[in-house]
């Protein structure tokens, strides 16, 4: 059986009072002070020894949760029902208290990142501080998503670009940019859902827009202007390999053998596993 006067000596350092999380509102004030003359990295580690807040609240609730059940064991109800009233004290008026400062330390963290111009590290501090977010931001935004999309990394690409949507939903550069996925990742006409949905005509629209009515004229066996339109799709966008296959095989029915060539050969140095310009040349060298 535990002694009382050994539970009396824990409860001693066990108050639920906001007072005694104090410490870390100053940890807040004395970052602010160093972030204001100019000591980032001294701002950093206030900050942060602020955050250790949460962690003194779960130390708090688990000390008078171990006490409740020492009383719950000695069958000492009453005593266990007090500890039990305390811990919802803490969820109560501490929790509320130190959510606000982990809050402001993630926002005051997020400033200092923001004026190093490390804008990931920021806009990860803002998140977590519910900071709202500005136009500003949403630029940092799509500069991540731009980072992503030239490593060939699309998902992310696509998540900071609608990131940037949620703050900014007018914001026409983030659809072009999306659309910019889409189309790297062959899926056109996904990509041109989005840049229809900005104000501008992003060559690559154009460029759709002209490979379109280059397969009317093809089915309509206008040749001439088929070649025609689907030049001025290349030319809108000089990666669009559906565009060169499509050239290739008017050239080819057009008995410009040379240009179906060139135009299939095109296309593989840009997707070198492309079937539909292996089999075109393919046939191309049987009739040669």
């Amino acid at each position: 059986m535990i002694e009382n006067d050994n539970i009396s000596k824990i409860m001693e350092d066990l108050k639920p009072d906001i007072n005694n999380y104090k410490v870390y509102e100053d940890h807040l004030t004395e970052g602010i002070r160093c972030h204001s003359r100019g000591d980032s990295n001294m701002a950093l580690t206030f900050f942060e020894k602020a955050l250790k807040i949460s962690t003194a609240c779960k130390k708090e609730i688990l000390k008078y949760n171990d006490l409740r059940n020492i009383c719950s064991a000695n069958n000492e109800l009453a005593k266990a029902e007090n500890y039990m009233k305390k811990i919802s004290e803490v969820y109560r008026d501490i929790i509320p208290y130190s959510k606000e400062i982990i809050s402001k330390a993630y926002h005051y963290m997020g400033n200092v990142y923001w004026e190093e111009t490390k804008h990931e590290k920021a806009i990860k501090c803002y998140e977590k501080a519910g900071t709202k977010l500005n136009a500003e931001t949403a630029y940092e935004y799509q500069k991540q998503g731009d980072i992503f999309l030239a490593r060939k990394e699309y998902a992310d690409a696509l998540n900071y670009y609608n990131k940037a949507l949620d703050i900014q939903p007018n914001c026409e550069n983030a659809y072009e940019k999306i659309g910019n996925v889409y189309w790297c990742q062959k899926k056109y006409k996904r990509a041109v859902e989005y840049y229809k949905k900005g104000n501008t005509k992003p060559k690559r629209l154009l460029a759709f827009e002209s490979f379109e009515i280059g397969n009317a004229y093809f089915k309509q066996k206008e040749y001439n202007k088929a070649v025609e339109y689907y030049e001025s799709a290349i030319k809108f966008s000089s990666d669009y390999v559906l565009a060169y296959n499509n050239l290739g095989a008017t050239h080819r029915i057009m008995n410009n053998d040379d240009k179906a060539t060139e135009c299939y050969s095109k296309a593989l140095k840009i997707e070198p596993n492309n079937q539909t310009a292996t089999a075109g040349l393919r046939t191309l060298k049987r009739v040669q």
